[in-house]
């Protein structure tokens, strides 16, 4: 009897060692696909990770939100409304992207909505959860290439940057470069302000009465920042020589917009839409870093 109390006692210790034992931390499976920089290897995510994000995708993807009109002579618009409101869906928009925001390998879904465009040149993604739906934050930048993940060989980190151009009629330009960040507890992305350039144009006239095709360029103002404070032109650019010089660009990793007119025609329904721009989002030469443990 004792003995029968002691395996029972030791079977009982066992279990309970077992269900104390914290489960270990699910990441996502690396191909065979890599690069290497500065003596570093860094693997791209499995191509059936990928594919395992097709139906959720498309999913999100059929539902977009329609515009709804009023019922009057000029037809105004007056809300939206998604297909199914009780799934998830995300605005309509003039493309779609797919990009690792947070960071853990897995890519979110990205939706340049309708009227977040103009003439500065920039745009607004919409960042979304592909498997939740949920919509996790917010992205600015101008269109393809402009993120993409980098190495920072000093900190040996990697780093999402967004660099464009933004316009402020014929005369400003700004020079914009700025980092991606995500809280997981808040589970919101964000940017933070890295080297920001404001500079004016104006008009270099050689002599009274040139012609227009004489005339040159002339810069009378310029201001600049660094990590969002006000810095001399000597500081702004001592910065960027050191980011060109410690910090390695991932080209297979830059951000590859699909237009929804690329991929579908108007008769179309909203499923083959949805499945047309999986395909192209999921078949694009665009790859996403796994992290290192």
């Amino acid at each position: 009897m004792n003995r029968l109390l002691k395996i029972c006692l030791l079977v009982w210790l066992l279990a309970v060692c077992v269900g104390c034992t914290k489960a270990p931390t699910e990441t996502p499976s690396a191909g065979t696909d890599y690069t290497r920089v500065n003596g570093k290897t860094f693997y791209f995510l499995a191509e059936e990770e990928l594919e395992a994000l097709r139906e959720p995708l498309e999913r999100l993807l059929s539902n977009e939100n329609c515009t709804i009109y009023a019922d009057t002579p000029r037809g105004e618009i007056i809300g939206y409304r998604p297909h199914d409101p009780d799934m998830p869906s995300i605005p309509e928009g003039y493309r779609c992207g797919l990009y690792d925001a947070t960071g853990d390998g897995i890519p979110e879904l990205l939706v340049h909505p309708n009227g977040y465009y103009g003439s500065s040149g920039t745009a607004t993604y919409f960042v979304y959860d592909i498997v939740t739906g949920e919509e996790i934050g917010s992205m600015d930048g101008g269109n393809s290439e402009s993120w993409c993940v980098y190495y920072v060989t000093e900190s040996d980190e990697l780093v999402s940057v967004g660099s464009y151009w933004r316009r402020g009629g014929w005369s400003d330009r700004y020079r914009v470069m700025t980092l991606l960040r995500y809280d997981s507890e808040e589970k919101d992305c964000y940017e933070e302000l890295y080297l920001y350039a404001h500079l004016g144009i104006g008009h270099a006239v050689p002599d009274e009465g040139a012609p227009v095709e004489e005339w040159g360029e002339e810069y009378p103002y310029a201001s600049y920042s660094v990590r969002g404070k006000d810095a001399y032109l000597d500081e702004y650019y001592a910065e960027l020589d050191w980011f060109t010089s410690h910090c390695v660009r991932l080209p297979e990793t830059e951000l590859c917009l699909i237009d929804w007119d690329e991929v579908c025609e108007d008769e179309d329904d909203r499923f083959i839409r949805a499945q047309k721009m999986a395909e192209a989002l999921l078949s694009s030469h665009q790859k996403f870093v796994v992290p290192t443990p």
